[in-house]
């Protein structure tokens, strides 16, 4: 990670910046950079969850399926409705 650090530092100082505003822009760019990866890497572990969750209530889904009533027989009167 120093030599990273030292890269951009490098990189800034040679774009018309002094070492010490140089190495302060290198430290937030580094911050910016592991935050990205971070939120990436944690975006990923949500989705993963996300489909394990899924194939886990999937089957739940087909043994609760609740569909139309059969109809049984009522009588008379509900033969006679029909």
């Amino acid at each position: 990670m120093g030599s990273r650090m030292s890269t951009i530092t490098q990189a800034l100082m040679g774009r018309g910046m002094d070492a010490a505003s140089a190495r302060v822009a290198a430290a937030r760019a580094m911050d910016g950079q592991i935050l990205l990866q971070a939120n990436v890497i944690a975006f990923e572990k949500i989705y993963l969850i996300s489909g394990a969750m899924l194939l886990v209530a999937l089957p739940l889904l087909f043994m609760f399926r609740t569909g139309k009533p059969e109809k049984r027989g009522m009588g008379g009167a509900a033969a006679a409705a029909e």
